[in-house]
């Protein structure tokens, strides 16, 4: 019986100290870090920020366009001229078949009319569609054969190319367009709202309503596109943190500190703007001093 007490003090006696400097590890990362962290690795949420694209150069422009077709074969006689707008129902031309028989082409929606098949249609020059190849009165054309295209007014697709950026595909943005306009050395922008359709390998199409009607004779456009988004609060991104699975940062509160899940909206440089906080939040900016364990 003896000899067994006498094993047990010598054994407790062993791993006390080892205790001791665990309970002083644990207390030190309770009462240490966390003043630590308060005093050199946390900011103030002040700034408001939000995304914010800007992106200046050149883009197609391509009408939205109504295709007529000849519904038989024949000599074409156009009752529209090449440039004129006309309304749905329109008489646009008569096809007079080989028997003699007459066949009645209607406009099928309203617009300008362009006489020039695509195939025949050149790069615009100076802003202006050719005049040498559209489709004259007297013209053999064929069933199915395109007659005319209706440019429609009321939209018109602006294609752009690659863009530098990237943006967040679950976002509610809103985009505007300029057109860069230089006159005596002065730059004039008059912006006209558009929709944003991305195609996903970072490529775009904006389309536009009520923008100049000049625009439908032109092949390409200088602009400045613009891109916003919802407001958010700015921190760095070394504040945010994976822990359990989510997404978010370690905010200071009276109690210690919490996690608070985010929604990252943008990302500018070292920075990210991130839905969930308010202003006055100290988030820690180096959260790995608290998880790691």
């Amino acid at each position: 019986m003896d000899q067994n007490w006498w094993m047990v003090r010598r054994t407790l006696c062993r791993i006390a100290p080892w205790l001791v400097c665990l309970s002083l590890v644990v207390c030190a990362h309770r009462w240490g870090t966390l003043p630590l962290v308060r005093r050199c690795f946390t900011m103030r949420v002040e700034l408001v920020a939000g995304l914010e694209r800007e992106w200046r150069g050149e883009v197609w422009v391509v009408p939205q366009k109504e295709i007529v077709l000849a519904p038989v074969a024949g000599r074409v006689v156009f009752l529209v001229q090449d440039g004129q707008w006309v309304a749905p129902g329109a008489i646009l031309a008569e096809i007079t078949g080989s028997e003699g028989r007459r066949e009645v082409v209607y406009c099928p929606c309203g617009g300008m009319v362009v006489l020039q098949p695509s195939e025949l249609r050149p790069r615009a020059i100076s802003g202006l569609w050719g005049r040498m190849s559209r489709r004259r009165d007297g013209e053999q054309v064929e069933s199915g054969m395109e007659l005319a295209c209706i440019l429609r007014p009321g939209i018109a697709c602006l294609r752009l190319g690659k863009l530098p950026f990237q943006l967040p595909s679950s976002l509610e943005t809103r985009t505007i367009v300029g057109e860069i306009r230089s006159a005596g050395g002065i730059t004039a922008l008059q912006w006209y709202e558009a929709k944003l359709e991305n195609h996903g390998d970072r490529s775009l199409s904006l389309y536009v309503a009520d923008f100049p009607m000049e625009w439908l004779n032109r092949e390409t456009l200088s602009v400045v596109v613009r891109i916003t988004g919802p407001a958010g609060q700015r921190i760095p991104v070394t504040a945010i943190a994976c822990y359990k699975g989510h997404q978010g940062v370690f905010v200071i509160t009276q109690l210690g500190y919490e996690f608070r899940r985010l929604e990252v909206l943008d990302r500018v440089g070292q920075n990210v703007v991130v839905s969930g906080l308010a202003v006055g939040d100290q988030v820690v900016t180096r959260p790995q001093l608290l998880t790691k364990r």
